[in-house]
């Protein structure tokens, strides 16, 4: 989804890009990758994942890598290992630190994430890695940040956008955890209170989401432009042989 978020940026050249919901970046190394965003400085929060990305920018060395295959034995490897900035880079491939291997002991919904856990993931059965491609790709990431190292930090988002203070030269992008009463995997937020400030920040604001009834009574045209696709889940239960599907919205104040 990351290309088509991209897709929909205003054309213009920034000052900052702000994410208080970093999660693994994937819009931001998207956005390196294919430099179809322009900024100076990217300013990168995220209060469980951001271990990762600063691993990934600060480690020059892939070789720790596993080989194929990926398996419990290999997962309860890492498990067993102290935190560390590999270890970090290892629950990429190893389904997150082997998530969908501790089921039987440990359902999705008595788990919450704390603060330096990267928590569970159910993706391991259609997880692709090779040694080579994951070393290529941790490289290119860690070229690509080289280059303009982000600014990171691991507080509460609320928080960490007041500090940033956007202004009208700075984009933020924000994909915060699902308007749900439903159990979420991170613990959720005030959302009213994010919507707030992006409404009133003089900032470019692309935020991610799902349908919902209070984010359209804040996000209202022509203010907002709302922006939709479907798309199949990769992740959860595939029923048949066809992937549930989503519809995907996106919410842009330029």
């Amino acid at each position: 989804m990351a290309k088509w978020v991209l897709e929909n940026v205003p054309d213009k050249e920034y000052k900052r890009w702000i994410e208080p919901f970093a999660g693994r970046g994937n819009v931001y190394f998207r956005a390196l990758h294919d430099k179809s965003v322009a900024f100076e400085q990217a300013l990168l929060n995220d209060r469980y994942m951001i271990k990762f990305i600063e691993a990934l920018r600060d480690v020059s060395d892939f070789s720790f890598v596993d080989p194929s295959p990926i398996d419990k034995s290999l997962y309860e490897k890492w498990r067993g290992m102290p935190k560390s900035r590999h270890r970090w880079l290892a629950e990429s491939y190893v389904c997150r630190m082997g998530g969908s291997f501790v089921w039987g002991d440990e359902t999705r919904e008595s788990w919450e994430a704390q603060p330096g856990d990267p928590g569970p993931n159910t993706t391991c059965s259609r997880n692709r890695h090779n040694k080579k491609g994951t070393e290529a790709r941790m490289q290119a990431a860690h070229d690509l940040m080289s280059k303009n190292p982000p600014v990171t930090s691991d507080i509460e988002w609320e928080t960490f956008l007041r500090i940033a203070n956007p202004g009208p030269d700075d984009i933020i992008y924000c994909d915060p955890p699902y308007n749900t009463k439903h159990k979420v995997p991170y613990p959720n937020i005030d959302h009213e209170a994010l919507l707030n400030f992006l409404d009133s920040t003089p900032a470019t604001v692309l935020l991610s989401g799902f349908n919902n009834p209070l984010y359209d009574a804040w996000l209202q045209s022509p203010k907002w432009n709302k922006v939709e696709r479907e798309r199949a889940l990769t992740a959860g239960a595939v029923r048949g042989k066809k992937k549930p599907k989503k519809l995907e919205v996106l919410w842009v104040k330029a």
